[in-house]
Order: C-alpha cells, then structure tokens, then sequence
C-alpha cells in the first residue's frame, strides 16, 4: 500500500509541507508510514517519518465548531 496515497490529498499538501521542511533544513526524503492519529476531539494529527525521524503534523480541522472561537 502506498502510505502517502492513504492520506487524504485535502488534509494534507505533502509536497508544500515537503518544501517548507526543506527550507527550514528539517531532514529529507520520502515521506513514509504516514497515518492519521485518532482520539482527538477537534485537530488533525498527522504522524510520518521522514529522513529516519518521526513527525506528528497538528492542523485545524476542515470545519470548525461553531463555540470552536469563544
């Protein structure tokens, strides 16, 4: 199974995150063993290893909750 294919391409720009990793001289390579972590009520959690180091990505979710700003 392709890792970087089971990550959907809207949560994700692999390739920017690819580019901004690489001008802040964070290792490089292929993104792998990319997966979704659960158990969050709101972010997205992103784990994938990259240049032999593990990463968990942490962004907003697609919609927020309407008290999400109070």
């Amino acid at each position: 199974m392709d890792q970087q294919e089971s990550v959907d391409r809207d949560l994700v720009d692999i390739e920017r995150l690819g580019e901004w990793m690489q001008a802040q001289r964070l290792p490089s390579g292929p993104f792998v063993n990319q997966r979704l972590l659960t158990g969050g009520t709101q972010n997205i959690l992103l784990y994938f290893e990259r240049g032999n180091r593990a990463f968990v990505l942490r962004r907003p979710p697609r919609h927020l909750r309407a008290s999400s700003n109070r």
